[in-house]
């Protein structure tokens, strides 16, 4: 059962039209100096899979390879985001979007059953993977999460997706359900890409949320980011290349991974 906060109107659902009337003067800057955007660079990208190696090497959830970064098949697609908080010039925390296509979703692997009942129903899907965050000197890890988890939010409703599914340790999944919105909708398992940590799997429904508006809702949707900071910049073919000679040439290389 997720808690939600009482709410005596039912709000209207968000759509893109309302993202239109954002204003262009908001900016994304949150946490004192901390700015949180979508990477758009290979400078932007490398930073984001050194960051995210280094924190899941460190934690046990991957092992060590010669270049040092965490990269996956589904970043090489044009459907995948990747989002950066910077502070003092320095990528301090990272997260994934990946959207439902051409590879499927990393969950497929472990919790079939849940992304195909959704798209048996016609939701277009999302998975939340990668977050990684490295908290400057006094900033606590909580406001780069929000800030980071705000922007992908948006994100994912600007570009249709209904539902975003995520796997997360244990230990974190009541925070996701009473803050965030999500509910529960898998039993504790071992995630091979990660080293066989163990994992629940918990799923953010949108229209849902519109409706019983979450602790988090306001602080996440109340004031709307403008779109023209919400555009993906997809990796270009070099790109590509470099990034996929790192999985061609690294133990690391599996379709499950994200």
């Amino acid at each position: 059962m997720v808690a939600v906060a009482t709410q005596e109107v039912v709000p209207p659902v968000l759509n893109s039209t309302d993202w239109h009337n954002a204003s262009p003067k908001l900016s994304l800057a949150e946490s004192g100096r901390t700015t949180f955007r979508l990477a758009s660079t290979p400078t932007d990208r490398f930073a984001a899979f050194r960051l995210a190696y280094d924190k899941y090497v460190q934690q046990g959830m991957l092992g060590p390879n010669r270049y040092r970064l965490r990269v996956t098949d589904f970043h090489l697609l044009d459907t995948t985001a990747v989002f950066i908080a910077e502070r003092d010039e320095q990528v301090v925390g990272t997260a994934t979007l990946i959207a439902d296509g051409e590879l499927g979703l990393p969950l497929d692997m472990v919790h079939p059953e849940v992304t195909r009942t959704a798209r048996s129903r016609g939701l277009r899907l999302g998975e939340a993977a990668g977050l990684a965050i490295r908290s400057p000197r006094r900033l606590p890890d909580l406001p780069i999460f929000v800030g980071l988890t705000r922007l992908m939010a948006q994100y994912a409703r600007l570009q249709m997706i209904r539902q975003v599914v995520v796997a997360c340790v244990p230990e974190h999944a009541h925070f996701y359900c009473r803050y965030l919105g999500f509910e529960r909708i898998g039993p504790v398992r071992p995630y091979p890409s990660v080293c066989n940590t163990l994992g629940v799997a918990c799923r953010l429904d949108f229209a849902h949320i519109d409706r019983c508006r979450p602790d988090c809702y306001d602080r996440y949707f109340g004031t709307l980011i403008p779109p023209s900071e919400l555009v993906n910049s997809p990796m270009s073919h070099l790109e590509r290349e470099a990034f996929g000679r790192v999985l061609e040439h690294s133990w690391q290389r599996q379709r499950c991974a994200a």
